[in-house]
Formats: structure tokens, sequence, C-alpha cells
């Protein structure tokens, strides 16, 4: 990979760091939140779900536009976008406004999150693409333990508003970098031909190392048709129908453990900066998930190492569950759960980015996020639900848990119908 291809990287990686600090705050918040305004279980899990609410709408509506407009103006879009709903963040009053704050930074995350991804996929080597979108998410969890470091030793002292606007002014001093550096994506370029694309394009492919092209190739059979009608043609919609189910059973867990643990270590003992702390670990063993997942993909199928992941995840979720484990073992538990569920997450992104063609490819990433995020919403809210009707631990943690088992098995069953995709089109070539 050249210089400008590892910049590229880093840079969505800067903008997914900040997108961690931004929505996992709320998680941080949540104690002193719950206390300052006396919020019961039910309706702090309103405040938590209000981002995925908008990162559902943002995945849906405003992913796609990245297929028709660029993924690099979709990207700075969505930035601008986050950077208000932060700083409106800080003169909230109620929780009508702070649900409202939250659904505007979701809408900007939620346009964020495919075009990261599928950027640094088509920037990528084929044999660094899984390891580079590992990379590129392991900045959310980088920003979430950034945020838990600064909330851990400062939340009571400022006061939980003063972080969101740390972290709007923050967001928004990346809109420049995002418009001076960030490059188009080339196979945005070459497939939907837009005014301009030669020369657009001559000027990243001498940046990459190779000889300019005297014209465009041929549009491609599926760049002249919506994005969307490609993910359910007779082609993909197996594998469209495969991925949404597993992400999201994954979502829906990933986002009940960022928004509850601290509060479910609280209620388990732990002081507040302690329940921080394991929230904290919890996005650390994420990380550590990651990266190892992006490390070993080159050697491994990657639907077999997502599937091995997700298998994990529920076997570590049940120990939490049924053991009577002492304060520090449940925290380390709740590392190991990260590690998993993070890992099982990342081979899903790279995943989805890997199944479409450029023209279509951020449509189905986002798309594919948007189904997720449905679950997101329905994990943190099922949870609080679960948690004010008084049910142990155990309980709510093995309901949860099951999820996970079902995303192994469509993950496997993701593997078959590429495979038979991939055989259809070899035939059809030899034909």
């Amino acid at each position: 990979m050249t210089v400008h291809q590892v910049v590229t990287v880093l840079i969505c990686q800067a903008i997914n760091i900040l997108d961690g600090f931004d929505v996992v705050l709320i998680s941080y918040a949540g104690p002193l939140l719950a206390r300052e305004w006396e919020l019961p279980a039910a309706r702090l899990g309103t405040v938590f779900s209000a981002s995925l609410v908008g990162m559902t709408i943002g995945a849906f509506l405003l992913a796609p536009l990245a297929d028709y407009v660029g993924r690099r103006r979709t990207i700075i879009g969505g930035l601008s976008v986050v950077t208000a709903g932060m700083l409106l963040t800080y003169w909230v009053e109620s929780v009508p406004q702070i649900v409202a704050t939250r659904i505007l930074t979701g809408l900007g995350v939620g346009a964020l999150f495919a075009s990261l991804t599928t950027l640094v996929v088509e920037y990528s080597s084929e044999r660094r693409r899984t390891l580079a979108v590992s990379l590129l998410y392991l900045g959310y969890p980088i920003g979430a333990v950034l945020g838990g470091l600064i909330a851990q030793f400062n939340i009571e002292r400022t006061g939980w508003q003063a972080f969101f606007l740390y972290g709007g002014l923050i967001t928004g001093a990346l809109i420049p970098v995002a418009l001076l550096r960030l490059p188009e994506s080339l196979d945005y370029l070459l497939s939907r031909q837009p005014k301009r694309a030669l020369s657009a394009a001559n000027k990243l492919i001498r940046k990459l190392g190779y000889v300019p092209i005297d014209a465009l190739p041929p549009k491609p059979p599926a760049a002249g048709r919506q994005a969307v009608s490609v993910l359910f043609s007779e082609a993909y919609r197996r594998q469209t129908s495969a991925l949404w189910i597993s992400f999201f059973a994954s979502l829906l867990v990933i986002y009940f453990l960022i928004s509850w643990t601290p509060q479910i270590l609280a209620s388990a003992g732990l002081a507040l900066d302690q329940s921080i702390l394991g929230g904290m670990l919890l996005n650390l063993g994420g990380g550590a998930g990651m990266l190892v997942l992006g490390l070993v993909s080159a050697r491994f199928s990657l639907h077999r190492l997502i599937a091995s992941y997700f298998t994990l995840a529920a076997v570590v979720m049940a120990v939490f569950a049924l053991s009577a484990l002492s304060l520090p073992l449940l925290i380390a538990i709740t590392a190991a759960i990260g590690f998993f569920s993070y890992g099982s997450l990342i081979g899903l992104y790279a995943l989805a980015a890997q199944q479409y063609p450029a023209s279509a490819r951020s449509t189905g990433v986002g798309w594919a996020i948007g189904v997720g995020r449905i679950g997101s919403i329905i994990g943190p809210y099922a949870a609080g639900q679960m948690i004010g009707w008084g049910w142990e631990r155990s309980t709510y943690y093995l309901v949860l848990a099951a999820p996970l088992l079902v995303g192994a098995a469509t993950v496997l069953l993701s593997s078959t119908f590429t495979a038979g995709r991939h055989a259809a089109t070899k035939n059809e070539a030899v034909a």
C-alpha cells in the first residue's frame, strides 16, 4: 500500500475515533444524568436509544448518497451533522431535547459509517483489506476509551454536558482535514463516471503509482441500475438477507453492552469510577478482538472467523450470566465479551463491503448497518425493560446472548451463497 493509501485509512480512522467518543459518551454520562434528572431505567433506555434511531435513519437514507454523490462528500456532510448534534447537546435541559440532539448526532454517524468502510475497502490492497477495516473500526473503541478516561476523572467535576461540547469542537476540527486531504473513491469515479471523472481519476491513479488512462472504461452493468435494486437482484438477495440477520444480531447485543455495562456494574456494587472503568475495558477488549481478527483474516476464511467469534461471545456471556464471580472477574469477563462481540462485527463490516459491486457498495453496507441499527435500538431498550421488571442478570444476559448464535449460523449460511454466486459467475464466463 502506498503512502497515499495509508494516509486515507488513517484519516478515516481519526474520524471514527471521534465517532466512538461521541456515541459512547452518553453511556458514561448515563449514571450522572439519571441521578440529576431522576430518570428511571426505562426512561434512560430511551435516551440511550435516541442516537441509534438517528443512526438507523442515516444508514438507510443518507449512506446511499455516497453511491451517487461520492464517498468524500458524504463523509464531509456527516461530519458537519455530527458536529451540530454534539454542540447542541451542550445546551439541552430536558429529555425531549436530548433525545432530539442525539437523533441528529446519530444521523451524521449513520451517514459516516458506510462511507468510511467503503472508502477504506476501496483504498486497501486485497491482502490487507480486512486488517484495514479492523484498524478503521479500532478507532471506535479508542474513542470510547478516551471518552471514558476523560469522564472517569472529570465528569463529576465539570458536569456531563461539557463533554459534548468538547466532542463537538474536536469533531468540527476534522472537517477542514477531510476537505484538504481526503480523496474521492477511484472505484466510484470509474463506475459512476460523474463530470470530470477522467481527470479526477487520473490524478488519483498517479498518486497510487500507476500510469494514467486515456479514456474511462465502459460502465459496469450494475452502474446503470438503482443501487437498491442490486441488493435484491437474483445474484445478491440471499447474501443480503444473511448479512442483515447477522448485523441485526450483532448490533443488538453490542449496543446493549455499550449502553448498559457501566450501569450494570454499578448495580453489582462498583463505584461510579469503577463502573466507567468496566465500560472502558469492554471497549479495550473489543479493540483487541478487532485487531486480532484483522491480523489473522489473511490466513483463514473470513466467514468461519466471524462465526467463531459470534459463538465464543455467546459462551462468554453465558459464563457472565451464570457464574457467581467476584467484581474483578466480572470486569475481566466484560473485556472478553468485548473481544469476541466487537471482533465479529468488524468481520461483518469487511464482509459486507466485499459483497457488492462498486456502484452499490455504500448502499449495500449502509442498508446492512441500518438493519443492524434496528437491533441496536431494540437491545438497550429491551434491556431497560427487563431490568425495570426486576429480572436477574443471569436471565437477561442469556436472552440477549441467543442472537449471537443466530448470527453465527447465518454467516456460515452466507458463505455457501457467496460460493454459489462465484461458481455461477465462473460458469457464465466459461460459457
